[in-house]
């Protein structure tokens, strides 16, 4: 009887829930092997990417959803030939690209889920997530768009089975199997460096062509962290249980590179136990894999392998047998052969053997006993130096492998044929990688131009359907630094066709921008020349057909449409429907424009902007609770809306918020000017402080103004008279202080007793000071008068004496 482990081989539904027998009942995905395969699936229908696929319910489905996209006709250029499954969500056809002459799948959404704004975000997004990884081991998706009746994919058809169909057979050789996660991790390893994360990895994803070159395909659950469209809500499960992280099974917004790695483990442990990774056994694991695929399938994302390339190089050593332990040589201990010598020999003397015992000191070159730890010409300690030799070492082979992915191959093999040519023997860790690498990086350049060879194919054929864009976008696909190789069974490089295909583009384009100018100055005379030559470029372009049609005719039909539609617009505008206004000045022909018609459409534009500019303003206001100053955008918005009763009610109620607020601030200038009037200047300050900025008239900010010119007149002025009445310098104080005695008799309304009072109490002393002088200088005087009165008395008697 089997075990409940071993059930689920092959029953790898796509699902959002951990409830087992939810899922046992469940159809396959139709990401499996029925999407490309060919051949119709065996069993129950088959769902495109259900809603479990698409992380659950899609809610309330919108019948006028619309993601804006154009319309494109499919029949115009694929031939269907057989459906390769269909589900309740949409269907995989088989079908043959006739400018290409190449088989295709194209995968559709129908019905509701071509309604529902998850289905296509998730639908998009694998087509984005693919169209952005150009990998022979991804499936290619060649365009995206709408057809008339959904959203559609062209992809790559893959003519073979599927990983899980291998699996089916029994056990997958370990040596296959690990080549197979190899190349599974170039691909991841190429989809990460994008920052996309594929989030479903198993199996039913993996195709494998008729020469078992395994593909990844499904991306319907990839995650863009670059751009997160944030369409993975937090908590959300998604994915397929058995293959899921530890992480992703809690929230699949907690998925990073490593999930995937975890994914792609368990694949791998399915190929090669032959079992459901739902009960995970080590011990059924081959001895050599076991301690690499316990490191990829720890519970925390730090305890894993960190990057695809470590996860790849860690499966391909884990088949090679490692050579003797350089860094704890015995004395004596050959390297290569590991015989013992003694110690003073400086060649093996094994006689198939012969190998030096002596390496260069790492600082002064100089030759010593591999196996010593210091150097005795200089003195050098060896292991630090070798331990900075072989990080560099390191260093450089993840340099040549990142240049892989890069399309740098001359670089990488460059860097691998150095490290390869060490000489020193206890630096030999790269060369067994070093010929095996350069081995890949050839064939990897090979197989790379062979599909750069096709997509020169491709871009001529674009090329003959005079379609320079198709061109153009097909050589965007090759890498720039092979761009000017040679390609096999080409003349011509890609560089080469690409330039010219840019040229011929430039070219359509620089003639439709003419065309369009000239069309958009009413410039039609001799017009046709120029759509003629834009003709024989692109003989098929509908719209320029459509023109040469146009120029040809201009009937009065156009007319009457130009005449009907600028009175249907003008109606709409009086009537505020700027959208409406808009959409009838589109059907008018653009050669019959004129400025009247310009005037209107900028006239409805601007309406509408600015409509749609007030209404987020008021929004905001609102929500932010700041009413001060909205009367005026709520005025402006309803002389553009008239017809919008919520925002009337709204001006009605600010109205009356203002005129409250009016006659508060009146209170507030009626309170300010009575303390002012009192010559209580800082606290009618304080008063006009509580008026908001925005209702701050000119009479606020006047009153505001003499309020704090006063206030520090009058500081000043009672400082200098404190200062008098100390230092009796009234003279000098009562200067300063009658500056604001002046400012008071230019205002008579205010009434600083006060002041008033201190100050004719200091004109007082100071007069006081003066009658004083007076009566000094008078007394002085008499003194002196005095004095000479005496003298001539004196004199007097002197002459009488005499």
């Amino acid at each position: 009887m089997p075990r409940d482990d071993d059930q689920s081989l092959g029953d790898q539904n796509t699902f959002n829930s951990e409830n087992r027998d939810e899922r046992a009942a469940g159809p396959e995905s139709l990401g499996d092997e029925m999407t490309f395969a060919g051949v119709p699936g065996v069993g129950g229908p088959q769902s495109l990417g259900d809603e479990a696929t698409f992380g659950g319910d899609f809610g309330s489905i919108d019948d006028a959803f619309d993601d804006g996209m154009e319309i494109e006709d499919l029949e115009a250029r694929y031939t269907t030939e057989g459906m390769l499954g269909k589900g309740g969500m949409g269907q995989v056809l088989l079908a043959t690209d006739t400018r290409l002459e190449r088989k295709v799948a194209i995968k559709k959404l129908l019905g509701d889920a071509a309604r529902s704004k998850t289905a296509v975000s998730r639908f998009l997004t694998e087509a984005k997530s693919i169209a952005a990884l150009n990998h022979p081991n991804i499936v290619q998706i060649y365009e995206y768009g709408r057809a008339a009746d959904g959203p559609f994919l062209i992809m790559e058809f893959v003519e073979g089975s599927s990983l899980l169909d291998k699996c089916r057979k029994g056990v997958v050789p370990l040596e296959e199997a690990i080549d197979l996660a190899c190349q599974l991790c170039d691909a991841l390893s190429k989809a990460h460096a994008t920052n996309i994360v594929h989030r479903d990895i198993k199996p039913a994803n993996v195709l494998l062509t008729a020469d078992g070159v395994p593909k990844l395909t499904d991306f319907g659950l990839a995650k863009d962290e670059a751009a997160d469209t944030g369409m993975t809500m937090v908590g959300a499960v998604l994915g397929t249980l058995d293959f899921m992280p530890p992480e992703q099974r809690k929230d699949a917004a907690l998925t990073d590179a490593r999930s995937d790695l975890w994914s792609l483990a368990a694949t791998l442990y399915q190929m090669v136990t032959g079992k459901s990774p739902k009960i995970i056994k080590l011990n059924d694991v081959p001895q050599s894999l076991q301690e690499v695929l316990g490191k990829a399938l720890e519970d925390e994302k730090e305890d894993r392998y960190q990057n695809a390339l470590e996860f790849r190089d860690a499966l391909r050593e884990c088949l090679t047998a490692d050579g003797p332990d350089l860094s704890a040589l015995d004395e004596g201990q050959c390297p290569k052969c590991g015989t013992k010598n003694d110690s003073s020999r400086r060649f093996c003397r094994n006689p198939d053997c012969g190998s030096s015992l002596e390496a260069p000191c790492m600082s002064c070159s100089a030759n010593m006993p591999m196996w010593e730890g210091v150097c005795g010409n200089c003195g050098a300690m060896q292991d630090p130096l070798l331990e900075n030799r072989r990080e560099e070492m390191a260093a450089q082979r993840l340099k040549a492998e990142q240049s892989v992915p890069e399309h740098h191959y001359a670089r990488a093999i460059q860097i691998a044929k150095e490290l390869g040519d060490e000489t020193d023997p206890r630096l030999q860790q790269c060369k067994s990688w070093s010929e095996q690498f350069i081995d890949e990086v050839q064939i990897e350049r090979e197989r790379e131009l062979q599909r750069v060879a096709e997509l020169l194919g491709e871009s001529l054929k674009h090329e003959e359907a005079h379609d320079f864009p198709a061109g153009i976008k097909t050589l965007q696909q090759v890498a720039e630094p092979i761009r000017k190789d040679a390609v096999p069974g080409h003349k011509e490089t890609v560089a080469e066709i690409l330039s010219r295909l840019t040229r011929k583009q430039q070219e359509v384009q620089s003639l439709e921008k003419q065309i369009r100018d000239r069309i958009g100055q009413r410039q039609l005379d001799n017009l046709m020349p120029k759509v003629e030559k834009l003709l024989k470029l692109v003989p098929t372009r509908k719209d320029i057909l459509k023109l040469k049609d146009q120029l040809i005719a201009r009937d009065a039909k156009l007319l009457k449409v130009r005449e009907d539609s600028y009175a249907e617009a003008m109606d709409a505008f009086n009537s505020q429907d700027y959208l409406t206004c808009l959409a009838a000045l589109k059907k008018i022909d653009p050669t019959l424009e004129d400025e009247e018609v310009r005037e209107l459409r900028e006239s409805a534009e601007s309406s509408n902007e600015r409509v749609k500019a007030l209404d987020r303003q008021i929004t905001a206001a609102l929500t932010a609770k700041q009413l001060d100053g909205l009367l005026d955008q709520v005025e402006e918005y309803l002389f553009l809306q008239r017809a919008d009763t919520e925002r009337q009610k709204l001006r009605d109620q600010l109205i009356t918020r203002n005129k409250r607020q009016l006659e508060q601030v009146e209170t507030l200038i009626s309170n300010a000017s009575q303390l002012r009037d009192s010559g209580k200047y800082e606290s009618a300050l304080s008063k006009l402080q509580q008026i908001p900025q925005i209702l701050r008239s000119d009479e606020v900010k006047s009153l505001e103004q003499a309020c704090t010119e006063l206030h520090q007149a009058r500081q000043q002025a009672f400082t200098a008279l404190g200062r008098a009445r100390q230092s009796g310098a009234y003279s000098k104080e009562l200067v300063t202080a009658s500056i604001y005695h002046a400012m008071l008799d230019r205002n008579s309304e205010i009434n600083d007793t006060e002041f008033r009072e201190l100050y004719r109490q200091s004109q007082e002393a100071l007069e006081e000071q003066k009658q004083e002088a007076i009566a000094a200088e008078k007394r002085q005087k008499n003194m002196k008068m005095a004095g000479i009165a005496g003298a001539g008395a004196l004199a007097a008697l002197v002459v009488l004496g005499i």
